[in-house]
């Protein structure tokens, strides 16, 4: 007869959320933008169920490892309301590990925040497409760094997007501390480009590189800068 193969079961704990009481078409507190990298999504609420979450991962944000990004939240009138965000990095369908809450939620405030977060350098390596889940969520209070604390908002939003997350992280000048190009800390992931690196000077670093003594390497260069550009020799 036929061989008997048992195939394993994948079992994935849904994703968790704290409660919130008020429907948005009577709070009018509901998120109405989210822009990361190449999303800009505007949205309402759910015009059928008026529901409190709305999943919106068809929308898909592309990121580079080890890059920042700006997250920006934009939340209906002229209500204050506090914003929270988080992404599964290692893909294992929550929010509850370390460095998966994107920024310190602040008080809140009305119409757009706007939030810098980076992609870790081993964001999404156990996901198959590159894909996690980012939640973005609107409150009447200031959130709790939980998106699963027992509490309950009398008003707010949950809504969810994909990152695609790109690149091997390596090669990305971020310019946060100086602008010395022999600093790991000014590069993503912590590392200075070797001679089979590719590399990338982005629009907006904080500081843009110098480069010494010809003390610098890589297999090709990119500006993303305006000019002038800051290299005291050629590479």
């Amino acid at each position: 007869g036929c061989a008997t193969v048992a195939t394993p079961v994948l079992v994935v704990t849904p994703r968790c959320a704290s409660t919130i009481n008020g429907q948005p078409q009577n709070t009018g507190n509901y998120i109405t933008n989210v822009e990361v990298a190449n999303l800009n999504y505007n949205s309402t609420y759910d015009l059928t169920t008026f529901a409190q979450y709305q999943n919106f991962t068809s929308q898909v944000a592309t990121v580079n490892r080890g890059a920042f990004y700006q997250l920006k939240i934009k939340t209906f009138g002229v209500g204050s309301f506090g914003r929270a965000a988080w992404a599964d990095w290692n893909d294992d369908g929550d929010f509850l590990d370390g460095g998966e809450l994107l920024f310190t939620p602040g008080a809140p405030l009305p119409g757009t925040s706007t939030h810098v977060f980076s992609i870790p350098c081993n964001a999404a390596l156990t996901s198959l497409d590159g894909e996690v889940i980012m939640r973005v969520l609107s409150a009447d209070v200031t959130p709790n760094t939980n998106p699963c604390a027992a509490i309950a908002y009398a008003s707010g939003q949950i809504e969810e997007y994909t990152l695609k997350i790109v690149g091997d992280g390596f090669g990305t000048w971020l310019g946060t501390v100086d602008n010395n190009w022999n600093n790991a800390n000014n590069w993503a992931c912590a590392s200075v480009p070797t001679n089979s690196i590719d590399v990338d000077i982005p629009l907006g670093a904080p500081n843009q590189p110098i480069v010494l003594n010809g003390a610098a390497v890589c297999r090709n260069i990119t500006f993303n800068t305006a000019a002038p550009f800051f290299v005291a020799t050629p590479l």
